[in-house]
Parts: C-alpha cells; structure tokens; sequence
C-alpha cells in the first residue's frame, strides 16, 4: 500500500513539472478575470461599462444556451501598452484559444489597447475576433464597418466619449449577434449611456480587473482536461491557491483568426 501511494505521489510530481513547464511556455496572457466577460486589465471602462457587459454577457449565453448555436459569448479585453510594446504583442487569436471564448465556437472577442494619456488611458488600436461559427452569419462581415463607424481615434475624445463609442461597438455586434443567429430584435439606445455612465461611474469591482484566482480556474469549464490534471497535482503539491470560483466562464469556444482591426 506505501508503495502504490508513493508511486501516486511521484506521477503527480512528475505531471506536475512537465505541467508547469509546458504552462510557463503556452500561457502567454493572464488567466481571464472573474467577471469573465470584461477584462479590464488596462483599468480604462467605468462602472457603467462594467455593469452592461458584465450584465448583457451573462444574459446572452444564458438565454441562448438551449438553442441552436447557443451558448454565444462576447468577451471585452482592455489591455495597457507598457514602453517598448507595440499591438503586435497581443495576439488576438491566441488569447481568444486560450480563454476558450463561446460553446460551439459561437465566441466574440474585442480587444482594446490603451497607452497611459493626458487624462488617463488612451485608446489606440481596436480588434475583433470571431469564433469558427460566428463566420457562418452575414453580420460578422460587418464587423470592420462596425469598427470604422464608431470613429474610436478621432482627435481629442475624452474618456466618457471614448468609453461611449466603444459601447456602441459593443452593442452593434450583440445587436446583430442577436438578430442573425437567433432572430431576436435588440433594442438599445446609447443616449441612455449618458445618464448610467454619471450614475454608476463610480461602481468598484476587481472582479473586471483581476485575473481569476487559480482554483475558480482549474475548475473552469474552458480548461481541457489535461491542463486541470496539471492543475490539480501542482495544487496537491501544495502550490496551488485559495480562493472563490467565477461566476460564468468560457463555453470552450476556438476561433481561426477571423476579425478586424483599427489603429490609432
């Protein structure tokens, strides 16, 4: 019995190392946050953004979920260019394989890189990512126009106009998300932004900010098995980390690198 428990102990050790190893080298990004569907880790949105992404994203995958192609996801990331980094270091397909974004490949992912600015982070380059079934609706083409019609870089916006633009974006793709996979009209008026932004400006949450403690992580639905068994055995180790688990998480969604970008 000693012997078939060290023999235990020593293939957890084992997978453990060749884990960290190949994690080290594969995970090039942070883990997602717990909110999941926003990534604030530039520290750029408000309250308001927060609460209607956070919010819209939940409702979206639950309401779909029993559908056909449901399960969809749209996920916000915002990240902060340090000096030396340019747009070329965040790889927006690999970021969307490795939070695994959308059951059935019906996964989104807009990607918002800021630089520190006058007045607090400054948007300069826009992406978008869709999911390998997210191609198979007319409203993904659309996505590059969707990009160019909210205007992101004109001169001279400040936070509360970039932030309401970007919102436009995001609506616009959970608008015809809605209405070609699902045939659902979304009504949705900007203007009332206005009136949310003042009111919830100040709403503070980590959970858009931080990534996901390791636990809530191993135990995600959008982490394949191998990567939980590493998981787990480092954690046996006594390496691992307390903490609560995510509310919502990724559906296990890929994507082939179909999207847009805009730059500043």
């Amino acid at each position: 019995m000693n012997r078939f428990k060290g023999l235990i102990f020593l293939a957890l050790v084992i997978a453990g190392i060749v884990f960290l190893v190949n994690s080290c080298s594969k995970d090039t990004y942070p883990r997602p946050s717990a909110s999941f569907y926003l990534n604030d880790f530039a520290g750029a949105l408000s309250g308001a953004a927060e609460l209607y992404i956070v919010g819209e994203g939940e409702d979206l995958y639950e309401d779909t979920l029993e559908l056909e192609d449901g399960g969809a996801q749209i996920v916000v990331a915002t990240f902060m260019l340090e000096a030396g980094q340019t747009a070329a270091d965040y790889d927006r397909t690999e970021i969307f394989r490795q939070w695994k974004i959308g059951k059935n490949d019906m996964g989104i992912l807009i990607l918002l890189l800021f630089e520190e600015g006058e007045y607090g982070p400054q948007l300069v380059h826009a992406e978008i990512e869709a999911g390998y079934h997210i191609e198979g609706y007319a409203f993904a083409y659309d996505l590059d126009e969707t990009l160019d019609q909210a205007d992101l870089f004109e001169a001279d916006l400040g936070p509360f106009e970039t932030e309401k633009r970007i919102m436009q974006v995001y609506f616009t793709v959970l608008e015809g998300l809605y209405r070609d996979a699902y045939d659902t009209e979304l009504i949705w008026d900007l203007e009332d932004y206005d009136i949310d932004y003042e009111t919830y400006y100040s709403y503070s949450s980590t959970d858009s900010e931080l990534p996901m403690d390791l636990i809530a992580y191993i135990f995600s639905p959008f982490l394949d098995w191998g990567s939980k068994i590493g998981y787990i055995a480092v954690t046996l180790l006594g390496i691992g980390l307390m903490g609560g688990f995510a509310r919502t998480l990724g559906g296990g969604g890929s994507s082939g690198g179909f999207g847009f970008r805009r730059r500043r």
